[in-house]
Protein backbone atom coordinates (compact mmCIF):
# COMPACT_ATOMS: atom_id res chain seq x y z
CA UNK A 1 0.00 0.00 0.00
CA UNK A 2 1.51 3.75 -0.63
CA UNK A 3 1.93 5.78 1.38
CA UNK A 4 0.32 9.22 1.10
CA UNK A 5 2.29 12.39 3.06
CA UNK A 6 -0.02 15.37 3.78
CA UNK A 7 3.43 17.62 3.00
CA UNK A 8 3.77 16.21 -0.68
CA UNK A 9 -0.10 17.49 -1.75
CA UNK A 10 0.49 20.79 -0.22
CA UNK A 11 3.99 21.19 -2.38
CA UNK A 12 2.36 19.67 -5.53
CA UNK A 13 -0.58 21.81 -4.70
CA UNK A 14 1.22 25.35 -3.79
CA UNK A 15 1.15 27.17 -6.89
CA UNK A 16 -2.67 26.51 -7.41
CA UNK A 17 -4.15 30.12 -6.48
CA UNK A 18 -7.75 27.90 -6.57
CA UNK A 19 -6.73 26.23 -3.17
CA UNK A 20 -7.76 28.31 -0.20
CA UNK A 21 -6.22 27.91 3.47
CA UNK A 22 -9.57 26.37 4.11
CA UNK A 23 -9.27 23.86 1.63
CA UNK A 24 -5.80 22.96 2.86
CA UNK A 25 -6.69 22.92 6.71
CA UNK A 26 -9.96 20.31 5.71
CA UNK A 27 -7.33 18.55 3.97
CA UNK A 28 -4.72 17.71 6.47
CA UNK A 29 -7.95 16.56 8.55
CA UNK A 30 -8.95 14.27 6.01
CA UNK A 31 -5.66 12.69 5.74
CA UNK A 32 -5.21 12.47 9.61
CA UNK A 33 -8.22 10.66 9.85
CA UNK A 34 -7.16 8.33 7.41
CA UNK A 35 -4.03 7.89 8.66
CA UNK A 36 -5.17 6.72 12.16
CA UNK A 37 -7.73 4.54 11.12
CA UNK A 38 -5.65 2.50 9.16
CA UNK A 39 -3.27 2.96 11.53
CA UNK A 40 -5.40 0.67 14.27
CA UNK A 41 -5.52 -3.02 14.04
CA UNK A 42 -7.28 -5.63 16.27
CA UNK A 43 -5.03 -6.01 19.14
CA UNK A 44 -5.13 -9.88 18.27
CA UNK A 45 -2.53 -8.52 15.55
CA UNK A 46 -0.36 -7.25 17.99
CA UNK A 47 -0.79 -10.17 19.88
CA UNK A 48 0.17 -12.65 17.33
CA UNK A 49 3.24 -10.50 16.34
CA UNK A 50 4.51 -11.04 19.85
CA UNK A 51 4.31 -13.96 20.39
CA UNK A 52 6.42 -15.17 17.19
CA UNK A 53 8.51 -12.66 18.60
CA UNK A 54 8.78 -15.33 21.66
CA UNK A 55 6.95 -13.13 24.03
CA UNK A 56 5.45 -15.77 26.26
CA UNK A 57 3.05 -13.75 27.61
CA UNK A 58 1.58 -12.17 24.79
CA UNK A 59 1.19 -16.01 23.66
CA UNK A 60 -1.00 -16.52 26.61
CA UNK A 61 -3.38 -13.45 26.08
CA UNK A 62 -3.70 -14.52 22.84
CA UNK A 63 -4.15 -17.77 23.68
CA UNK A 64 -7.14 -17.02 26.43
CA UNK A 65 -9.09 -14.54 23.33
CA UNK A 66 -9.19 -17.79 20.83
CA UNK A 67 -10.30 -19.80 24.10
CA UNK A 68 -13.28 -17.19 24.82
CA UNK A 69 -13.96 -16.11 21.33
CA UNK A 70 -12.88 -12.72 22.40
CA UNK A 71 -12.20 -10.66 19.43
CA UNK A 72 -11.54 -13.62 17.25
CA UNK A 73 -12.94 -16.65 16.21
CA UNK A 74 -13.03 -19.10 18.96
CA UNK A 75 -10.55 -21.57 18.52
CA UNK A 76 -10.14 -23.97 21.57
CA UNK A 77 -7.66 -25.95 19.30
CA UNK A 78 -5.45 -23.09 18.35
CA UNK A 79 -5.60 -21.68 21.89
CA UNK A 80 -4.21 -25.22 23.06
CA UNK A 81 -1.18 -24.89 21.47
CA UNK A 82 -0.79 -21.25 22.19
CA UNK A 83 -1.40 -21.98 26.15
CA UNK A 84 1.39 -25.21 25.17
CA UNK A 85 3.94 -22.72 23.49
CA UNK A 86 3.23 -20.39 26.77
CA UNK A 87 4.00 -22.89 29.25
CA UNK A 88 7.12 -24.48 27.81
CA UNK A 89 8.24 -20.75 27.88
CA UNK A 90 7.73 -20.97 31.35
CA UNK A 91 5.05 -18.83 31.53
CA UNK A 92 2.58 -20.21 34.38
CA UNK A 93 -0.92 -18.78 33.44
CA UNK A 94 0.12 -20.76 30.40
CA UNK A 95 -0.03 -23.77 32.02
CA UNK A 96 -2.38 -23.13 34.60
CA UNK A 97 -4.85 -23.05 31.47
CA UNK A 98 -3.20 -25.62 29.74
CA UNK A 99 -3.62 -27.67 33.00
CA UNK A 100 -7.76 -26.54 32.82
CA UNK A 101 -8.01 -27.66 28.36
CA UNK A 102 -7.29 -30.91 29.24
CA UNK A 103 -9.07 -31.75 32.82
CA UNK A 104 -12.19 -30.47 30.48
CA UNK A 105 -11.22 -31.68 27.51
CA UNK A 106 -11.54 -28.76 25.73
CA UNK A 107 -9.04 -28.18 22.12
CA UNK A 108 -7.70 -31.42 22.63
CA UNK A 109 -8.95 -34.98 24.04
CA UNK A 110 -9.42 -35.23 27.95
CA UNK A 111 -6.87 -36.09 29.91
CA UNK A 112 -6.68 -35.79 33.58
CA UNK A 113 -3.43 -37.63 34.45
CA UNK A 114 -1.75 -34.49 32.24
CA UNK A 115 -3.91 -31.90 34.06
CA UNK A 116 -2.05 -32.83 37.55
CA UNK A 117 1.28 -32.68 35.98
CA UNK A 118 0.37 -28.92 34.89
CA UNK A 119 -1.28 -28.41 37.97
CA UNK A 120 1.60 -29.61 40.14
CA UNK A 121 3.91 -27.76 38.43
CA UNK A 122 2.14 -24.32 38.56
CA UNK A 123 1.72 -25.05 42.35
CA UNK A 124 5.35 -25.51 42.61
CA UNK A 125 5.80 -22.70 41.14
CA UNK A 126 4.05 -21.02 43.94
CA UNK A 127 0.62 -20.05 42.15
CA UNK A 128 -2.50 -20.70 44.76
CA UNK A 129 -5.20 -21.16 41.72
CA UNK A 130 -2.86 -24.21 40.96
CA UNK A 131 -2.40 -25.75 44.58
CA UNK A 132 -6.37 -24.86 44.65
CA UNK A 133 -7.22 -27.45 41.11
CA UNK A 134 -4.18 -29.69 42.19
CA UNK A 135 -5.71 -30.31 45.41
CA UNK A 136 -9.40 -30.62 43.64
CA UNK A 137 -8.20 -33.40 41.18
CA UNK A 138 -6.74 -35.23 44.34
CA UNK A 139 -10.14 -34.51 46.11
CA UNK A 140 -12.06 -36.56 43.01
CA UNK A 141 -9.73 -38.88 42.15
CA UNK A 142 -8.82 -37.28 38.47
CA UNK A 143 -5.57 -38.20 37.31
CA UNK A 144 -4.60 -39.67 40.48
CA UNK A 145 -5.36 -41.99 43.61
CA UNK A 146 -8.22 -40.04 45.42
CA UNK A 147 -6.43 -38.75 48.72
CA UNK A 148 -8.85 -36.34 50.74
CA UNK A 149 -5.30 -35.73 53.12
CA UNK A 150 -3.69 -34.61 50.49
CA UNK A 151 -6.63 -32.63 49.12
CA UNK A 152 -6.91 -30.88 52.30
CA UNK A 153 -3.33 -29.98 52.67
CA UNK A 154 -3.23 -28.66 49.08
CA UNK A 155 -5.95 -26.51 49.75
CA UNK A 156 -4.89 -25.26 53.00
CA UNK A 157 -1.85 -23.91 51.02
CA UNK A 158 -3.62 -22.61 48.32
CA UNK A 159 -5.43 -20.83 51.25
CA UNK A 160 -1.97 -19.84 52.64
CA UNK A 161 -1.70 -18.00 49.21
CA UNK A 162 -4.78 -16.12 49.62
CA UNK A 163 -6.79 -18.17 47.23
CA UNK A 164 -10.75 -17.76 49.04
CA UNK A 165 -12.28 -21.22 47.47
CA UNK A 166 -9.26 -22.87 49.11
CA UNK A 167 -10.29 -21.61 52.18
CA UNK A 168 -13.80 -22.63 52.32
CA UNK A 169 -12.54 -25.98 51.20
CA UNK A 170 -10.18 -26.39 53.80
CA UNK A 171 -13.13 -25.02 56.33
CA UNK A 172 -15.60 -27.54 54.97
CA UNK A 173 -13.19 -30.61 55.13
CA UNK A 174 -12.33 -29.63 59.08
CA UNK A 175 -16.00 -28.89 59.81
CA UNK A 176 -17.32 -32.25 58.40
CA UNK A 177 -14.49 -34.06 59.42
CA UNK A 178 -14.15 -35.33 55.46
CA UNK A 179 -10.89 -36.77 54.90
CA UNK A 180 -9.49 -35.29 58.50
CA UNK A 181 -10.64 -35.72 62.05
CA UNK A 182 -13.28 -32.91 62.33
CA UNK A 183 -11.72 -29.53 63.81
CA UNK A 184 -14.59 -26.52 64.48
CA UNK A 185 -11.45 -24.59 65.55
CA UNK A 186 -9.55 -25.08 62.26
CA UNK A 187 -12.88 -24.75 60.10
CA UNK A 188 -13.90 -21.35 61.99
CA UNK A 189 -10.63 -20.00 61.18
CA UNK A 190 -10.28 -20.86 57.31
CA UNK A 191 -13.90 -19.86 57.10
CA UNK A 192 -13.13 -16.59 58.89
CA UNK A 193 -10.00 -16.11 56.21
CA UNK A 194 -12.69 -16.52 53.43
CA UNK A 195 -15.49 -14.55 54.13
CA UNK A 196 -12.49 -11.45 54.91
CA UNK A 197 -11.55 -11.87 51.46
CA UNK A 198 -15.45 -11.56 50.49
CA UNK A 199 -16.94 -14.83 49.80
CA UNK A 200 -20.30 -14.66 51.57
CA UNK A 201 -21.37 -17.80 51.97
CA UNK A 202 -18.13 -18.58 54.11
CA UNK A 203 -19.63 -16.32 56.59
CA UNK A 204 -21.24 -17.04 60.01
CA UNK A 205 -24.75 -18.40 59.81
CA UNK A 206 -24.74 -19.46 55.70
CA UNK A 207 -24.89 -23.29 54.35
CA UNK A 208 -21.64 -25.13 53.90
CA UNK A 209 -21.16 -25.03 50.31
CA UNK A 210 -17.83 -27.84 49.01
CA UNK A 211 -16.72 -26.48 45.71
CA UNK A 212 -14.38 -29.21 43.92
CA UNK A 213 -15.41 -28.16 40.37
CA UNK A 214 -11.73 -26.87 38.71
CA UNK A 215 -11.26 -22.40 38.61
CA UNK A 216 -11.01 -21.40 35.58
Amino acid sequence: MSVVRTHEIFKSNSSNSGLTEQMRVMAVVVFTVLAVGCSKAPPWVALEHACNSKDIHACARLAAMYRKGEGVAKDEVKAVALFRKACDGGETRGCFDLGNMYANGLGVAPDHTKAVALFQKVCDGGNADGCLNLGSMYYLGWGVVQDKTKAIALYQKACDGAEEMACNNTGVMYKTGDGVPQDDAKASAVFKKACDAGLAFSCPGSSLIMFSALKQ
